[in-house]
């Protein structure tokens, strides 16, 4: 697949499901062919730093919250702005 053959779909998530507090520089990664994207960390609307994490299930458009004994809280993951890359020790 090149990046030309790739597009954005909106996915609308059902109407009985929970959906992830609004963040800002949180890290967001797909496994599972695709049909997964994990949502962890970043910024609360109050600038504290959040161990939040939140998959999306893409085929039916449900989020659920994942376990939150993962990393310390942290922000700026992988974008360029921030500066870093999440790794154990970070």
């Amino acid at each position: 697949t090149t990046l030309e053959d790739m597009h954005w779909e909106r996915i609308l998530p059902s109407a009985t499901t929970r959906t992830p507090p609004a963040a800002k520089h949180s890290l967001a990664f797909k496994c599972y062919e695709g049909k997964t994207v994990v949502l962890f960390g970043g910024k609360t609307l109050l600038d504290v730093c959040t161990t939040a994490c939140w998959a999306l299930d893409t085929p039916t458009g449900n989020w659920f919250k994942v376990d939150d004994q993962g990393p310390s809280p942290r922000c700026f993951n992988a974008d360029g702005g921030g500066g870093g890359v999440l790794r154990d020790g970070a």
